[in-house]
């Protein structure tokens, strides 16, 4: 069992040392972050980054509309891009916290990556899958965990990193589309060969938090027609585009207020012109009003 190995064991130690505070301490340069809770927390509403996450320690809950994803020892899951979900920390005490490595997506090379593979593979299509998410898992291997070890002994030394660290990078986007739960993940890469194309639809929103955005509008940027757009970006993230929109603005609102913005400041930082409306807004997915927001 991957869990009890002395790898395994090393992974943990290496989280302790790059995750020692509270939250997640980013190495942003090198597309590495780890993660450390030392509390259980009641279920709550965030945006998580497109990310890699391999858990060392402790359990979380993941939940993506309807679905509910287990973060728990021994596994992986990828996250192809921000996205709203609730998380909630399950298992997790100053003794024994909730900890976990987390690795930037970058799309493009593990499309890529992907195309290598097939082109030496050269293999028939797979059977669609009936529910593509945007959100994917599954069991961690002494193959992945490998070159996540020497990634996260590579950080400790800059020369190191600098050279070997997309290389291992793309050693480790490899093993995960060489792995079980990679079949499933190449299909979806497969049916949305436009995620690429849907990402930029997202990174707009995410840079332009302060401007009305319209399914129209983003289409385009995705090079899409109107209703294929809105079909695959419901598909894929379960929830419309202007769902999205409006939950990663309120996000970004909540973290204004919390940064000391009046409501109206946060209002109107994301686009809203009605405080009302915002307040409205924000109370029902937040479940208090901005006002009440606390700051750190």
């Amino acid at each position: 069992m991957i869990t009890q190995s002395p790898e395994f064991a090393r992974f943990i130690e290496l989280l302790g040392i790059y995750a020692p505070n509270e939250g997640t301490s980013l190495y942003e340069e090198h597309y590495f972050g780890a993660v450390r809770s030392s509390h259980a927390e009641e279920r709550y509403p965030t945006v998580d980054k497109a990310f890699i996450l391999v858990v060392g320690q402790g359990k979380k809950f993941c939940y993506l509309e309807e679905d509910r994803f287990e973060f728990e020892p021994g596994r992986f899951h990828i996250l192809f891009f921000p996205m709203p979900v609730e998380v909630q920390v399950v298992e997790a005490s100053p003794q024994a916290p909730f900890l976990a490595a987390g690795f930037g997506v970058d799309l493009t090379r593990i499309s890529e990556i992907l195309r290598e593979i097939e082109d030496l593979e050269n293999v028939a299509q797979q059977s669609p899958l009936t529910r593509p998410l945007a959100l994917a898992s599954g069991q961690l291997t002494s193959e992945l965990l490998n070159p996540i070890i020497r990634f996260m002994e590579a950080l400790a030394h800059p020369k190191d990193i600098a050279v070997l660290g997309k290389r291992i990078l793309d050693e480790i986007y490899y093993r995960i589309l060489c792995s079980e739960a990679g079949i499933a993940l190449r299909e979806l890469l497969r049916q949305h060969g436009n995620v690429q194309q849907l990402s930029r639809a997202v990174a707009h929103i995410h840079q332009h938090l302060d401007k009305l955005v319209s399914v129209e509008e983003l289409a385009a940027l995705a090079g899409m027609s109107r209703t294929i757009f809105f079909q695959e970006f419901k598909s894929l993230t379960q929830m419309t585009p202007l769902q999205y929109a409006k939950s990663i603005k309120l996000h970004a609102a909540q973290r204004f207020l919390k940064e000391g913005k009046n409501v109206n400041e946060a209002a109107f930082s994301v686009g809203y012109n009605s405080a009302t409306q915002f307040s409205r807004e924000y109370k029902r997915l937040f479940g208090i009003a901005p006002s009440r927001t606390a700051k750190p």
